[in-house]
Order: structure tokens, then sequence, then C-alpha cells
């Protein structure tokens, strides 16, 4: 694998970086998947069915009653009811059911309590937590409790997610770490979901970093200061902006950068750096945004970095949420060029 740089240029070197144009790969936007992958068929699992004692200690609720079958469990008192299922619904992959559920509207929410890959999904009457098991399939826990929000009910199903899950075989997917400005990243609307589209087509884990972006008067919230925290086994860091930037100083553009790209290097030293150029809409100036290219392409060299280029990016009609599909499929090819897939 290629070793980053080591950020050691000079003012000199990166400015001369940032004069010369540079080529990077492109890619073009595509549709989004109607489906995840498909699961392997539950009679090839091992499931295993936590203890109705186990349970009950572990939540503190005096489960009176269990049922359990090859693929299911579920516990029940006056009070509350939680179902273990393996696989989860359909049997998709984790990422193909956070992408279904950020297609439905429905409030979701990393775990990161839990000691591999989860989130929640939340609605009225109840919460369900979803987790990572054998191969990649999904298991889930809900959990619905007599009078309590679907919010608080969480803390229940997390914690039977994590001692069902710690009886259930899982394969680790690689954590893919991506850092974007929050206006590029949420859990709703279809602008936002393209981190799950590059998590269902190349089989990763990711973990999402909210960052106000390579410049920012508050370094605390810099892509610098966030990509010191990037997890250490991260395989890849992949780097967002939008067309915020577009404009500033080269020069105080690229020293930001290299600062970030050094963290997420320092932090993850086997982890590949992927540089993503501008993703805007048509309504940002032509020239900004072409300076903005080229200065991102200049610290993706300097760093030894890939640099992707959503091709449709700044183009007259373009939407931001073609834009950002553009980046999902781009850094999704640069991962599977890169190795970095579990499929």
């Amino acid at each position: 694998m290629t070793r980053p740089f080591p950020f050691r240029a000079t003012a000199a070197v990166i400015a001369a970086a940032a004069i010369a144009v540079l080529t990077g790969c492109t890619a073009a936007p595509s549709t989004a998947p109607d489906a995840g992958t498909t699961a392997v068929p539950a009679s090839a699992q091992r499931f295993v069915c936590p203890a109705r004692a186990e349970v009950a200690g572990l939540t503190a609720i005096p489960f009176s009653e269990s049922a359990s079958s090859a693929t299911s469990c579920t516990y029940g008192s006056p009070v509350a009811t939680v179902t273990v299922r393996h696989p989860a619904g359909s049997g998709a992959t984790l990422s193909a059911l956070r992408y279904a559920a950020t297609g439905r509207g429905v409030t979701t929410t990393d775990a990161p309590g839990i000691a591999f890959d989860a989130f929640t999904a939340t609605t009225k009457r109840g919460c369900t937590v979803w987790f990572s098991a054998a191969d990649g399939v999904a298991s889930s826990v809900e959990a619905r409790r007599s009078g309590v929000s679907g919010a608080r009910a969480c803390v229940v199903a997390t914690a039977v997610a994590t001692l069902a899950g710690s009886a259930t075989p899982r394969t680790a997917a690689p954590t893919v770490a991506v850092l974007a400005p929050r206006t590029l990243l949420g859990t709703t609307t279809v602008d936002q979901r393209w981190p799950w589209r590059i998590a269902q087509d190349a089989v990763v884990r990711i973990d999402r970093l909210t960052g106000s972006g390579y410049l920012h008067p508050s370094s605390a919230s810099s892509f610098a200061e966030v990509a010191a925290s990037v997890p250490t086994d991260s395989a890849a860091v992949v780097f967002v902006t939008g067309s915020a930037e577009a404009g500033t100083p080269t020069l105080a553009l690229l020293r930001g950068a290299t600062r970030a790209l050094s963290a997420a290097a320092t932090r993850a030293p086997d982890a590949r750096l992927i540089v993503v150029g501008p993703a805007a809409d048509g309504s940002v100036p032509a020239a900004d945004l072409a300076s903005l290219r080229v200065d991102l392409q200049a610290v993706a060299k300097i760093a030894g970095a890939t640099y992707v280029d959503p091709a449709t990016s700044g183009a007259a009609g373009v939407t931001t949420s073609t834009a950002l599909a553009g980046v999902a499929d781009g850094v999704t090819k640069a991962l599977r060029r890169a190795g970095v897939t579990a499929d």
C-alpha cells in the first residue's frame, strides 16, 4: 500500500503543487440501489438465544415468559417485550438495512457504546438495535416498554443487543471513516444518505465524523482536529468537502488540508487516504470551484492520497443530491481499487 507522505513539505513545495494541474479519477453518479446484499440462509447460521434470566438481570425487567425458534427469541413481561432476530427481517447486510431505514425517514443513530458495528432505529412505539453478525448479516433487537417512548426503549434494546451479539458469530467489515461538513451528513434526506450507499456497495463499516472543513475559525471542529479521532483501525479515511471553501486563499487551504491528512495518517497509519473533490451544485462560480478542485488535487498528490472528483460537480443544473451520488460512487470505486472491501 502506498504510504502517506510524511507531511514535511515546505510552503514553497505546497505552493508549487497548487500551481500544477493534476488529473484525478472521475466517477459518474449512479442510481440508488433498491435492496441490499442477499443474506446467507438462516439455516447456515448459528444463532444462540440469551437465557431469560440473563436478559432480566441485564435490563432489570422481570421477564416472566420467553419463546424461541431457530431464528428468533422473545421475552415478555407486563411492562415490556423484547424480540431478538437473526437474520434481521430479510437478512440483509447492516448497511443495506441502514440505507433502507433512512430512505423511509426513520430516525437512526449510531450506537458506539456497543463493541461492534450497530445502529438504532427509533419510532414512537419502540426502538430497534441493528448490529452486524455472521458473514456481515444483520441481527436485531426490538424493545417496547409500556408508557415509555421509543427513544427511552433504546436503553433496553442496546443492553440486550450487547448480550445477544456476544453469542452470535460475526465477521468484521473494514472500517472507513468519512469526514464531511454537517450540511453534507445526516440521517433522513436523500441528499444525506450517501455514506450508507458506500457502506452497502463496498461492504464496509462507515464511521461518520462531522467537521467544519479544512478551514474554520474554530480549530476544535476543523478536519484536522476531527481527523485526530478517527478509529485507529480504519482501512481508509475519506475527506469530503462542499463549496464553502471555494474562493479561499490557496496556500491557507493547502496548509489546512495537509494538517488534516497528517492527523489522519498519524491516528490510523495503515489507512488509505482519500480526498474527494468539491461536492457542489451548479450555483457555485465555475472559476472558484475549479481552483478549489486543483488545490485538493495538489494536497492529495503531496500526501500520496487518492483523489476522487465527482464528475458532475458544479455542472449547470446539477443538484447537491446528484453531486453526492457521484461522491458515493467514486469513493466506492476507489475503495475497491485499493482492496478496501469485504466483498
